[in-house]
C-alpha cells in the first residue's frame, strides 16, 4: 500500500527553518539522526485523520496539537493533549490510529518513517529512545483509563489540572498560572464528563480557594497539595 498523508495546513503560511529538536524524556535529539522539514498549521487545522497512511511522526516545537477517536455512533474521545517536545504518530503503525488536530496555532518537525525505521536499525540508542517513547505513552494510556473507570468528576478534574501543570514544570515554567488553551468541552471529551460538570467542579475548585479562573483560559492553582491528593484518590465501588 503506497503511503501518502494529507496536508491541511494553510498555504498562506511558508515553511520555516527548522530547529533542533528534542524529546522530553531522555534528551536524545531526532535531529541528530534524521532529517526533518517544517510544517506549520492554523487552529483548528487537522495534522492528520485517524486511518490515514502513515509516512511521518512529528515533533511539536510549538503549540497544542489534541488526538481523538470518534466513536460509531458519533461521541468523540480525547486521548490526549500534546505540546512542545511531544512526539504525534504511531511509528510502528502504517496508518494513524486517532486524529491529530492543532488546539492552538503549531509547529512541527516532520521525520520520514521510513528514514526513522533505517537510523532505528543502526542506532541502539534511538531504538531504545523510541521503545522509551511507546512505553510513556501506554503507562500515561493506563493512567488514563484508571482515571475513566475509577474516579470521581472532581478526582479526574484535579488529575487533569495536575499534569497539565507537571507538563509546564518541565518545560521549565515555575508559575502556578497554567494556560489552558483547550476549550472546556475539549476538556469534557478527554475526561469523559459533560461541559457543564467540568464548569461545575472547576467554580468549586474556585470557591474552596484552590484555584482561581483567569481571563483568557488561565487558571491559577492556589493549593497544588490538595489537587495532587484528590488525583491520586480512587474509590473502588
Amino acid at each position: 500500500m503506497t503511503r501518502q498523508i494529507s496536508d491541511s495546513t494553510d498555504p498562506r503560511i511558508p515553511h520555516s527553518v527548522s530547529r533542533t529538536g528534542m524529546l522530553k524524556e531522555g534528551g536524545t535529539r531526532l535531529s541528530s539522526f534524521l532529517t526533518s522539514t517544517q510544517r506549520r498549521l492554523l487552529r483548528n487545522s487537522v495534522l492528520f485523520h485517524d486511518g490515514d497512511p502513515q509516512t511521518s511522526i512529528y515533533e511539536i516545537t510549538e503549540g497544542t496539537i489534541k488526538t481523538s477517536k470518534i466513536l460509531m455512533d458519533g461521541r468523540r474521545q480525547i486521548i490526549g493533549f500534546l505540546g512542545a517536545g511531544d512526539l504525534v504518530g504511531e511509528p510502528f503503525e502504517e496508518e494513524a490510529q486517532y486524529c491529530a488536530e492543532a488546539v492552538t496555532d503549531v509547529t512541527v518537525l516532520c521525520y520520514p518513517i521510513l528514514q526513522l525505521e533505517a537510523a532505528i536499525t543502526r542506532s541502539p540508542a534511538l531504538a531504545r529512545q523510541m521503545m522509551q517513547v511507546v512505553h510513556q505513552a501506554s503507562a500515561h494510556q493506563m493512567d488514563h483509563i484508571i482515571s475513566l473507570g475509577r474516579k470521581h468528576p472532581a478526582e479526574r478534574v484535579a488529575s487533569f489540572l495536575v499534569t497539565w501543570h507537571a507538563n509546564m514544570s518541565k518545560n521549565s515554567c515555575e508559575s502556578r498560572t497554567l494556560s489552558l488553551p483547550m476549550s472546556r468541552i475539549d476538556i469534557a471529551d478527554y475526561l469523559g464528563l459533560t461541559q457543564e460538570t467540568v464548569c461545575r467542579v472547576l467554580s468549586k475548585f474556585k470557591r474552596q480557594g484552590i484555584i482561581q479562573a483567569k481571563p483568557g483560559r488561565e487558571v491559577t492553582i492556589y493549593d497544588l497539595r490538595s489537587l495532587e491528593y484528590m488525583a491520586e484518590t480512587v474509590f473502588v465501588n
